[in-house]
């Protein structure tokens, strides 16, 4: 503060000085530890959301853009790019998996289809959990979204194969059978002929039956 004489004439200037070392070394160790956990956000596999309770985007890891082709600027233009992005037959339950989750207190998960920029169809696993700030205050929801095309299209091989599988022991279990009833079949008419006198008409049904051996044509 300046001081000035009778007449006007600065004289001297007082004032004080505050240490704020501890005040600037935690918000230095702030900013490092959030770089510290923006760095790792952004660099997870996974593609991982924020979304505020306005149902604005928070934060959207940049693993967005390899997953769907949209990168996070894209989603933090659109909010509603996500829904846009599910398959016509997924919305539904994945609308209703988003409203329920509104009043959740646990984490929840759900497998539904999208359809990136470049066209093709993929599977997704989607896990969503409140966020709570250390007063308990809902602030949101967190989700995590996994590619897992590859699993659901070997788990439909396997499916497949192991219905071929299946139909091949049913086919086997129906020849072993068959092959049985026709060696009975077979053996009763072989005693049947036995019995018979040569010139006995029967005969000739009998041999056809074995499959027309030695029968005399018509």
């Amino acid at each position: 503060m300046l001081v000035l004489d009778t007449e006007g004439t600065p004289v001297e200037c007082v004032g004080c000085c505050i240490d704020i070392t501890e005040r600037k070394r935690a918000e230095e160790a702030l900013e490092e530890s959030e770089e510290r956990f923006r760095t790792f956000a952004d660099f997870t596999y996974d593609w991982e959301s924020w979304i505020g309770p306005d149902q604005k985007y928070i934060y959207v890891s940049p693993s967005c853009e390899r997953t769907t082709g949209y990168s996070a600027e894209e989603f933090f233009e659109n909010p509603g790019l996500f829904m846009e992005l599910v398959h016509p037959d997924d919305r539904e339950s994945v609308s209703m998996h988003l409203r329920s989750h509104m009043e959740d207190t646990e984490a929840q998960h759900s497998d539904f289809r999208i359809i990136v920029r470049d066209g093709d169809i993929l599977w997704i696993s989607h896990n969503c959990q409140p966020v709570y700030d250390r007063d308990g205050k809902w602030i949101g929801r967190r989700t995590s979204n996994r590619d897992i095309t590859d699993r659901i299209r070997l788990e439909a091989q396997l499916r497949q194969a192991q219905k071929m599988e299946a139909v091949g022991r049913l086919a086997g279990g129906v020849a072993h059978d068959f092959n049985n009833l026709l060696m009975s079949i077979m053996g009763h008419a072989d005693l049947a002929l036995m019995s018979l006198a040569e010139d006995d008409p029967l005969r000739r049904n009998l041999k056809e039956i074995k499959g027309g051996e030695n029968v005399p044509p018509l």
